[in-house]
């Protein structure tokens, strides 16, 4: 397993910064289909939808580095900002 912290603040002179935060679980398996879960995400009322599309840009990363590796992976990802 390999666990990932990211943090990153983003700082902006005319408003709109932010702090993320990802933190994602990598369980690599030798078969089967690599899978992202996302566990929680802040704020809680996050647009749904957007949550889906972070999902499939993660997985197509994630295939794009394992598939030449003829690897998968389970990924659970938490995230806040």
């Amino acid at each position: 397993m390999i666990e990932l912290n990211i943090h990153e603040v983003r700082q902006n002179a005319g408003g709109g910064s932010s702090v993320v935060i990802f933190e994602a679980e990598v369980h690599f398996t030798e078969c089967g289909q690599t899978t992202v879960r996302v566990d929680s995400v802040v704020p809680q009322e996050t647009d749904p939808e957007l949550v889906e599309e972070a999902k499939r840009g993660i997985l197509r990363g994630v295939e794009h580095v394992l598939q030449p590796l003829n690897k998968t992976a389970s990924i659970l990802f938490a995230g806040s900002s």
